[in-house]
């Protein structure tokens, strides 16, 4: 009989410390997507007033990867958890995270309801301004609105997150589908992002290679 109680009194103990364990973690179907290493690459454009993109110069060597690993995408990946509902996650990990002296660009878009969505981080002065926040575009891609948000950089992990606010994003209900998710990385001369010119200096982009889309069903 003692025998029974004592195993009955593990299995709760058992029970109960693993139970905030499981309430706090992401939910089982999380989208996560690798890419391709070492695929970042010096591509110089120059952005005008009018937001037209002109190329001059795009080049994918040794050295480029070696110095622009903190741009390197590894994976990248957009989920929810079962304690804060009202939230989208979003996280991206890089080879080897830095800050630089230049305008450095992480970001995550998807759309949603026809409607292009994005988290987004800038940092720039070697980490002495950083901000994380998520927004949308207008009819023209000019028009652009933002919030700022909470998240992090984990440099020991080379990984940024995001913690959005589903009211930010259009409030996508239980089984709404983002579409088109993708990622990239840039590295921008200008450390105003209201520069009527930009000149970017390097870039990675995570996307599907074949003729699909990366999707994530909402689950909560």
């Amino acid at each position: 009989m003692k025998k029974k109680i004592a195993v009955l009194m593990c299995s709760m103990l058992l029970f109960l410390g693993v139970m905030p364990v499981i309430h706090s973690n992401p939910l089982g179907d999380p989208f996560e997507k690798k890419d391709l290493p070492f695929d970042v690459r010096c591509d110089i454009r120059l952005t005008t007033e009018k937001n037209q993109i002109i190329p001059l110069h795009s080049h994918w060597g040794l050295l480029t990867i070696l110095l622009l690993r903190f741009l390197d995408i590894r994976s990248f990946s957009v989920y929810e958890k079962t304690d804060t509902p009202d939230y989208l996650y979003a996280s991206m990990e890089v080879s080897q995270f830095q800050y630089s002296e230049y305008r450095s660009v992480y970001v995550i878009y998807w759309c949603y309801n026809g409607v292009d969505y994005y988290a987004c981080t800038y940092t720039h002065s070697l980490g002495e301004y950083v901000c994380l926040f998520c927004g949308y575009w207008g009819e023209d891609y000019s028009d652009y609105h933002h919030t700022i948000i909470q998240g992090d950089i984990l440099e020991e992990e080379n990984r940024i997150t995001w913690k959005i606010p589903k009211n930010l994003i259009g409030d996508p209900d239980d089984g709404a589908m983002l579409r088109n998710i993708h990622a990239a990385t840039y590295l921008i001369y200008q450390k105003d992002c209201g520069a009527p010119r930009q000149l970017r200096l390097a870039s990675d982009h995570a996307e599907p290679i074949l003729d699909t889309e990366y999707t994530y069903t909402i689950q909560v």
